[in-house]
């Protein structure tokens, strides 16, 4: 008789919302500035180390920096690791309730469960940190430099619908968002594909 173990969950955090705006963020991209490549890169270090610390990653691990609220991040799967550094105003939604939220600690999102930053205060930003958080790196960096689409997430900045794979390396995250997704982004695309 042979014993089986059950796989891993797998886990993966889903953006719902973007809110104003939102892009996956670290310590940004040294050295490329004779070729014309910014250093991009998280707007408030500290914040970002801050977080990070929270959840267990690396200092340098990458983050979602999120402007003036909005955004709301789910837990899909499997449980998350969250915190958020910043002056945010932060709700839990687990199960249909809502709950506040403290910034400048971790929590734990359950598989269903939503964080909301729904609004930042004077600073306007706020760092989500994800324990396990796994994104690419592009020229050394993670960071999102959207004007040249380095980095992050297709080198853009988070739109609803993203998926975020988290702690597996081995995990396949299909993505409903990009070019032809229905929210502006390569809406032109979809008109270019009626003419065919």
């Amino acid at each position: 008789m042979s014993v089986t173990t059950p796989p891993a969950p797998r886990a993966a955090l889903a953006v719902r919302a973007a809110g104003a705006y939102a892009s996956i963020q670290d310590a940004g991209r040294v050295g490329f500035r004779r070729i014309g490549v910014p250093w991009a890169g998280v707007l408030d270090p500290a914040l970002m180390r801050i977080a990070n610390r929270l959840v267990g990653n690396d200092d340098a691990a990458p983050v979602i920096e999120a402007f003036d609220g909005g955004q709301q991040f789910a837990a899909v799967d499997a449980a998350l690791r969250v915190a958020v550094a910043g002056d945010a105003e932060l709700e839990i939604v687990a199960a249909g309730e809502r709950r506040a939220a403290a910034a400048w600690r971790s929590h734990l999102l359950q598989p269903g469960d939503t964080l909301r930053i729904a609004r930042t205060g004077g600073g306007r930003i706020a760092v989500l940190a994800v324990a396990g958080i796994d994104v690419p790196a592009c020229l050394g960096s993670a960071a999102t430099y959207a004007r040249a689409a380095l980095g992050g997430v297709h080198g853009r900045s988070l739109a609803a619908a993203t998926g975020l794979k988290v702690a597996r390396p081995d995990l396949t995250v299909l993505v409903a968002g990009g070019d032809g997704d229905g929210y502006s982004i390569g809406g032109n695309h979809f008109l270019h594909a009626c003419r065919r």
